[in-house]
């Protein structure tokens, strides 16, 4: 069930995030699962069924599905810089330090105070989809250049250090794991735009014409 809400609900918001913010608007198709299939013309899709997607998101019971929402609402901040995308954003890796950490260090799939398990799952390995714990350090990387805040930068760098030498020795089973080692040691462009509320968002359009990786 993990692996499964986790890639529905990461391919759901990577859809909708490329297509808000590549070309305005939401698409009819979705290439990220399997082989495509309807994305805006599906009914029965995550995006349009809140009896699926709302607990998942909003109560949790699967930490990567958090994580992978997190990341997305970081996307659409950085496409039309509306605060009510970081603001939640924030508040879902707020959730996730408190609810799902590992004393030890990483993060568990399920929350505290949950249906009592034989012993909680806590993904590490990347398989066709990120694990959770990879997507959180790259969740917390960016919530840090963002903001400073050095509880982003720990709950992070921990991980990291921990799984490092492993990613190196084979790197095609932690390639998300690599992505977020790169986030972490590569340089950072971070460009302030300044103006009136308004302008913002008009220098943004032109600051999304151009590829900075």
């Amino acid at each position: 069930l993990n692996g499964v809400e986790l890639e529905r609900l990461a391919g759901v918001m990577l859809t909708a995030e490329v297509g808000l913010k590549d070309y305005g608007q939401i698409p009819t198709w979705n290439p990220y699962i399997g082989t495509g299939e309807p994305f805006l013309n599906n009914p029965f899709n995550y995006l349009f069924n809140p009896f699926s997607s709302l607990p998942i998101l909003l109560f949790g019971g699967v930490a990567g599905s958090k994580i992978a929402l997190g990341l997305g609402l970081l996307a659409l901040y950085q496409a039309d810089f509306s605060p009510q995308w970081f603001s939640a954003a924030v508040r879902l890796a707020d959730t996730i330090l408190t609810s799902f950490a590992d004393p030890s260090g990483g993060f568990y799939d399920t929350a505290q105070g949950q249906e009592a398990l034989i012993a909680r799952p806590k993904t590490i390995q990347d398989h066709a989809t990120p694990s959770g714990n990879a997507l959180a350090a790259e969740l917390f990387l960016r919530l840090y250049a963002f903001t400073g805040d050095d509880r982003y930068r720990v709950a992070a760098e921990g991980p990291l250090l921990a799984i490092q030498d492993t990613a190196a020795r084979y790197p095609t089973a932690f390639a998300a794991w690599l992505c977020a080692l790169d986030t972490a040691l590569g340089p950072q462009t971070q460009l302030a735009l300044v103006g009136a509320p308004d302008e913002p968002a008009v220098l943004g359009v032109a600051l999304n014409e151009v590829f900075i990786p």
